[in-house]
């Protein structure tokens, strides 16, 4: 039944037909600028068609828009209906169709489509002539409007759900109102299925707005996924759902529901977690079928061979469909129905589309950059999982033969060997023994270790030799089958063995004793150690670079250096002397030795580019050792244009949980620049795409250090904290160059807090251990960060010996900057010229910060002009550094007065206007309240102010 009321000063009820869904009550995010348009048209007496594809959320949209209308009653909706003598005689009634501002919701259906006005049965008049189609046209239109017109009552709002399944008179009658009257109209319209002439010539002849409803992106699919399950999602859940639904609504509705019911979906370790895959038929099943429709045993065979190799290059398909079936596909030829099966190609202007231009095709074939050129796949994810799910193990073992055979008559092994040899071990193919053996190495790197180990086992069984047990007793480490690894590797290490099997055995036994069994970097350092004593000199170089990696991990750089340069001298291969060039420019890097990690860098570059599609490790070392070197080697821009290109080029494409690694290098060079955002950004985008749930290798430890820096740089201790809290969650390793540079993540953590007596006594104490060790990057690092937050006396002389030590162009200025705070009487000159030498090195908000110590120096000296001089160029780099907010910039933005505080009246007035207690404040800072409150009166004098509510004002920063 279709009903109206206007209830004044309440929310309306709104009518509908076809009753409510589930949909309507699943939580709508991301449509807030869909909302917006509609509101915009219907407001400026425009109507609206909503367009989008199946399960995008059309209907949910329009009804969360109905709700939020109804929610903000404006005067109209306020006024007591009146009768024909202007008494208020109280709000409408359900037959009554004098109502102002209403809003009546049609849901069209595909039984109503078979009836005349089958949409509109509720105002068609119970006795009229059904021969008479204009009068039964105009008695309906006259019954929905009431006795409205332009003069008296607001214009209706007709919001239709599922346009295209009105009849032809409802149609037209949706039209008429819309163009004759002040009706305005809100129509949802599904993409690639018919629609009346009548709804698409609302858009057509400019009596409507379109709004296209494109599925959500992958944030808002994962933040709706949270909120429907009610908690935390683990990043591999979250993936397997945004693949499965690519944003679609319904989908993902159906997906969670299916998911849940069968276990596959469940809390584990506090957190939903994806295990295994969907099986069954359920509702879920039954979506998808409606969609795929029926096909010849041509097209099914088509469908089967892309759900299950997609994507799958169109070089491999052609070779597996005949051509003519091929080119008809392309061509848009093969479809059925509304919902086609055939091929679509993206961008190239060819295929079926439906009446509002978009993709109705089944099967789609896209140009995206992708290394195998254009590829093939089904138009969703989840008519993939149907397809397979339908069939039989025979079935699926002779299709995976068929994709493993094509793809090696077409080259397409060279360049996915995993996915080939997947498909051969999967498939009916015989599978080849050094295919099998890459991908399995492929596998290993990234983390898919019980896939790697049943490859191996494959390349074994097929004649690999002993480098595939080699790969079978590395991949058996991840997954803890230590005893089976232990057998495999005595095997591969005694004596009789050959030398290469003898190397390689002890580095995956030294490694696995580490990053799997948990054990100390020292125990690792011994068995390379005794290894090295049964080896032959010249067939040492793999176990010497292990040894260098091994005793960087303990940051003793003198042995890691030495190891290093022994391993580049004495490397037989190509691939060792790049592995050792990288941990040697990496080592370099750390020691503080800027120029000449570059350079070793860029020696090595284009060879490590060329082995990164079978080994990425040394193009990584070699990007990291760049990314580390180039602060203090003054090359800041340039290593971002270069990083920036690689992070475009993708040299990682074939190792899937590595491709975040150039992103991380870029993410450390753009935090010295001084942009916080972007840095945060990137290290989050990192999180998801190189960490995942598992901290494998200690992977995200930079990640965390470098987003925790960033968001305490930016003055989000919020964001901070929870980056650091991330590592709690995760597997730590015992790794002394990580810890270091996690505590310089905390560093700027308790900076954001306003703890910045704890911030320097950390920075303080990793310069101490780093400067012990040698690590001139981190000892700089942590030098200057102290410097920043105050203790600039404490390190002037510190960075001044650093700077003559390691030389480059950085350290200088950063000891002309620390000498300028630290003097009795700073001077702005000398600030001056460290902001204008960090400029020429890249760092702009060190810059700034200099700049505004120098505005505060000139004008301590009456220096008016200086100052402003200053000032206005700290701003200008300031704006530049996007939304940073550290104890320096800060200034830039108090009161005058505050330049008069000393250090810890400052700290004290700062903790106070974040909302600490005088009791909370001397916990933190270790004293008396007595002398808290000494030190807010003096703050109070200097500022001008009188309560604890001024204080965020004056010192440039407010609290929420």
């Amino acid at each position: 039944m279709l009903t109206t009321l206007d209830r004044p000063a309440a929310p309306a009820t709104v009518a509908r037909v076809g009753g409510g869904t589930d949909a309507d009550r699943w939580p709508l995010l991301g449509r807030d600028d869909e909302l917006a348009l509609i509101d915009a048209a219907v407001t400026g007496g425009r109507s609206v068609v909503v367009v989008g594809p199946a399960g995008v959320g059309r209907s949910r949209l329009l009804a969360e828009w109905v709700a939020r209308r109804d929610l903000r009653p404006d005067a109209e909706d306020r006024r007591l209906r009146r009768d024909r003598s202007g008494r208020g005689v109280g709000p409408a009634g359900p037959r009554d169709r004098r109502v102002d501002g209403s809003v009546v919701v049609v849901r069209a259906t595909r039984s109503t489509a078979t009836i005349p006005f089958g949409a509109f049965a509720r105002w068609v008049p119970e006795r009229h002539a059904t021969h008479d189609r204009l009068g039964l046209f105009q008695a309906t239109a006259a019954a929905l409007l009431g006795d409205r017109s332009p003069a008296t009552g607001s214009p209706l709002v007709l919001v239709v759900d599922d346009a295209p399944l009105l009849d032809d008179g409802s149609a037209a009658l949706v039209l008429h109102l819309a163009q004759h009257t002040a009706t305005r109209v809100v129509a949802a319209v599904r993409t690639g299925v018919p629609c009346p002439d009548a709804i698409t010539a609302l858009a057509k002849e400019g009596l409507a707005d379109r709004v296209d409803l494109a599925p959500l992106d992958p944030p808002t699919t994962a933040e709706l996924a949270r909120v429907a399950l009610g908690g935390r999602v683990a990043v591999t859940a979250l993936r397997r759902l945004w693949r499965l639904t690519e944003g679609n609504p319904l989908y993902l509705r159906e997906v969670l529901a299916a998911a849940r019911d069968q276990g596959v979906l469940a809390v584990r370790g506090g957190r939903w977690s994806w295990d295994g895959d969907l099986a069954g038929r359920g509702r879920l099943h039954d979506l998808v079928s409606d969609r795929l429709g029926a096909a010849d045993p041509e097209e099914r065979r088509l469908l089967e061979l892309v759900a299950l190799g997609e994507p799958l290059p169109v070089d491999v398909l052609a070779r597996l469909v005949p051509p003519a079936r091929l080119a008809a596909a392309v061509g848009g030829g093969v479809t059925r129905g509304p919902d086609g099966i055939g091929l679509d190609v993206d961008g190239a202007g060819t295929g079926a589309t439906g009446e509002a231009g978009d993709r109705t095709l089944l099967v789609e074939e896209r140009l995206a950059q992708h290394p195998a050129g254009p590829v093939v796949r089904l138009a969703h994810p989840l008519y993939a999982e149907v397809i397979r799910a339908g069939l039989s193990r025979f079935a699926t073992r002779h299709r995976l033969g068929e994709l493993a055979r094509a793809a090696v008559a077409a080259g397409y092994h060279r360049q996915d060997p995993l996915r080939v040899a997947t498909w051969q071990v999967d498939g009916d193919d015989p599978g080849d023994p050094d295919l099998l053996l890459r991908a399995a190495r492929v596998a290993s790197m990234i983390d898919e270790a019980a896939l790697s180990e049943r490859l191996a086992r494959a390349a074994e069984g097929a004649g690999a030799g002993w480098p595939a047990v080699l790969q079978r007793a590395e991949a058996l480490g991840p997954v803890g089958r230590w005893d089976e690894a232990d057998a495999l590797l005595d095997a591969l290490t005694r004596p009789e063995a050959p030398v290469a099997a003898r190397v390689a055995g002890t580095v995956v036994r030294a490694e696995a004793l580490i990053w799997h069994r948990g054990r100390s970097v020292a125990e690792a350092r011994d068995v390379v150690a005794r290894g090295l004593a049964a080896i032959p000199a010249g067939a040492a170089a793999p176990l010497q670079e292990l040894a260098a990696r091994l005793a960087f991990a303990d940051l003793d750089l003198d042995a890691a250096g030495t190891l290093a340069a022994a391993a580049v001298s004495g490397a037989r291969t190509t691939a060792d002397r790049l592995h050792a060039v990288g941990t040697a420019a990496l080592v370099t890097a750390f020691r503080g030795h800027a120029e000449a990690a570059v350079q070793l860098a860029a020696a090595a570059q284009s060879d490590a580019a060329a082995l990164a599609s079978e080994d990425p490790r040394p193009a990584g070392r070699l990007l990291a050792a760049v990314a580390c070197a180039a602060p203090l080697a003054g090359r800041l821009d340039e290593t971002v244009a270069v990083l920036e290109r690689v992070v475009d080029h993708d040299v990682l494409a074939a190792f899937r949980s590595l491709r975040g690694f150039p992103v991380l290098c870029l993410a450390r060079a753009r935090l010295a620049q001084g942009r916080v955002a972007t840095a945060a950004r990137l290290c989050d985008e990192v999180l998801t795409t190189m960490v995942g749930d598992e901290n494998h290798y200690g992977r995200g430890n930079w990640v965390v250090a470098t987003l925790a820096a960033a968001a305490g740089q930016a003055g989000d201790a919020r964001a901070a904290g929870e980056a650091l809290a991330w590592i709690d969650d995760h597997r730590p390793f015992p790794l002394t160059p990580d810890r270091l540079g996690l505590d310089l993540g905390r560093v700027w953590l308790h900076a954001a807090r306003g703890e910045l007596s704890s911030a320097r006594a950390l920075a303080l104490a990793v310069a101490e251990q780093a400067g012990a060790a040698g690590c001139g990057l981190l000892e700089a690092t942590a030098l200057v960060d102290a410097a920043r937050l105050g203790a600039a006396g404490e390190v002037a002389d510190r960075l001044t010996d650093l700077a003559g030590r390691l030389g480059g162009p950085f350290l200088p200025v950063a000891a002309r900057f620390a000498r300028g705070l630290a003097a009795p009487t700073p001077s702005g000159e000398d600030l001056d010229a460290a902001a204008a030498g960090f400029v020429a090195a890249g760092a702009r908000l060190l810059a700034a910060e200099a700049l505004t110590a120098a505005a505060e120096a000139h004008g301590a000296r009456g220096r008016r002009r200086a100052e402003a001089a200053s000032r206005a160029r700290a701003q200008r780099l300031a704006g530049e550094c996007e939304g940073a907010s550290t104890p320096l910039l800060r200034r830039l933005v108090q009161a005058a007065s505050a330049a008069r505080l000393t250090p810890r009246e400052r700290e004290v007035a700062e903790l106070a206007a974040r909302g600490r207690s005088n009791r909370e404040i001397a916990e933190a800072l270790h004293v008396s309240r007595r002398t808290v409150d000494s030190h807010l009166d003096h703050a109070y004098t200097k500022l001008g102010i009188t309560t604890r509510h001024e204080l965020p004002a004056a010192l440039g920063f407010a609290v929420a």
